[in-house]
């Protein structure tokens, strides 16, 4: 598939699939379509068969025939709409601009709108982690994207996976930009994430607040 990424106009970040979908797709936007086709041509058979009717006054044969009209307007539609959407729609969904993770991205253009004016950077943090393997461990980098909001702590954007730092910076600096807040470039840190998030938020290895150790020493 052929993923373009882009930002529009209604400020939401998404990614427009525009694929043509494959013989697959084809294949099956064909069959809705000829069946779909063949409801129509009856449809319009008993259309006719309706306006003589009409014009004849025949009321008996309307109202008797009135439901299966409905019938064959739903039948219609219900072959036509899906076959068409299969040519023509594109679906729209989020998906890392350097990668192909794909997923939902209704939640947080929604979080977005609500929450925008409360943003106060988009930061990029860098972190590791042990991976277990048949007779040894390794440790893997890691890379999240964090938007901190005023007031409300930091909230991780689920949906970005970078694997990489470039990757990461790419995509915080184009949140960032959109977003109209500063962006902070935190992966030169070789700390874990557990501990820059620890001093962000004024605390020290332990896990206590900094301003509360003061105050005890003070005492």
């Amino acid at each position: 598939m052929a993923l373009t990424w882009q930002v529009t106009q209604q400020d939401t970040l998404r990614i427009q699939d525009r694929a043509s979908g494959g013989p697959v797709i084809w294949v099956c936007a064909g069959i809705l379509l000829l069946v779909g086709s063949k409801f129509a041509w009856w449809l319009l058979q008993a259309l006719a068969d309706m306006a003589q009717a009409v014009l004849h006054a025949d009321f008996g044969y309307i109202f008797s025939y009135l439901f299966g009209l409905v019938l064959l307007i739903v039948m219609t539609a219900a072959f036509v709409l899906p076959g068409l959407w299969m040519l023509f729609a594109r679906s729209v969904v989020e998906v890392h601009p350097a990668e192909g993770y794909v997923s939902e991205m209704r939640d947080y253009v929604a979080w977005r709108k609500t929450k925008r004016h409360d943003i106060s950077d988009v930061a990029v943090v860098r972190g590791t982690h042990e991976v277990s393997q048949k007779r040894s461990n390794s440790t893997v980098e890691t890379y999240r994207l964090d938007v901190v909001l005023k007031g409300d702590g930091v909230k991780e954007f689920l949906a970005a996976q970078p694997d990489t730092r470039e990757r990461a910076q790419e995509l915080g600096q184009l949140l960032a930009a959109k977003l109209g807040v500063p962006f902070q470039d935190l992966t030169s840190k070789r700390d874990s994430y557990e501990d820059i998030l620890r001093e962000r938020q004024g605390m020290d290895a332990e896990g206590r607040y900094k301003d509360e150790v003061a105050d005890e020493e003070k005492s």
